[in-house]
């Protein structure tokens, strides 16, 4: 998909849709919709290269060309405040995590869905991030480190492959989903962790319009993710 790479944009409250400018107008597809309370996604597709409509109230990223900009608006910014497995048969996955953070992070359960709630917003400062696991203790950096007190805590994590969704809850705005954490490991020092800013997760219907809308990556793109979970904790 590198070649095809998808860009989402945020665009916050009454701000006008950003208008593309396409490299070459036989090759591209966009869709807009709404995925919360005054929050609207905006995503397109183009060969080689992608939208870059960041501004004040619209904020952008694609992990494939690195792009991650924007001015927030309110309180919502390109960062995460919780951790959601969207089917976990593990009733332990958070807790030793949570019990490490103390007062910063609360566990929550809803139906299969388990949340790890964090009082504390992370922000991205790169749109995609990789680590080895050796390396995490000695990063200063507060997302590394997140991820390193789930990686030491959590023992199941270390056993093999997981992704688990990254958002934003804002009073605002709801649950925004913002990106995921994948690990990918044979040992729990020994493989990949990635984080990446995506907007994949939000439930979004609103069709593709332009010449190749009916591509069949897009519909595998989307992976919509519906939060169980009413309220938030903190």
């Amino acid at each position: 998909m590198g070649d095809w790479c998808i860009a989402d944009h945020f665009i916050i409250g009454n701000r006008p849709i950003p208008a593309p400018s396409w490299f070459d107008r036989a090759s591209f597809a966009m869709r807009v919709g709404v995925i919360g309370p005054g929050i609207q996604l905006m995503q397109t597709m183009e060969k080689w290269s992608c939208q870059r409509l960041a501004g004040p109230g619209v904020l952008g990223m694609c992990a494939v060309h690195d792009y991650l900009a924007g001015e927030p608006s309110s309180a919502f910014v390109l960062g995460c405040n919780y951790l959601l497995a969207p089917r976990c048969p593990d009733d332990r996955l958070f807790r030793r995590a949570a019990e490490e953070l103390g007062d910063e992070a609360r566990v929550v359960m809803k139906g299969e869905q388990r949340m790890l709630c964090l009082r504390t917003t992370y922000r991205y400062d790169q749109a995609r991030r990789a680590w080895k696991p050796a390396a995490l203790p000695y990063l200063e950096d507060p997302l590394a480190s997140l991820v390193n007190v789930l990686l030491r805590t959590e023992h199941e994590i270390g056993k093999g492959a997981l992704e688990l969704v990254a958002g934003l809850w804002t009073a605002e705005h709801g649950f925004v989903h913002t990106g995921r954490v994948t690990f990918s490991l044979r040992t729990p020092w020994d493989g990949d962790i990635e984080w990446t800013a995506t907007g994949a997760y939000n439930v979004l219907s609103a069709p593709w319009k332009g010449p190749c809308a009916g591509f069949l990556s897009l519909q595998a793109h989307q992976k919509p993710v519906r939060v169980a979970l009413q309220s938030w904790p903190f």
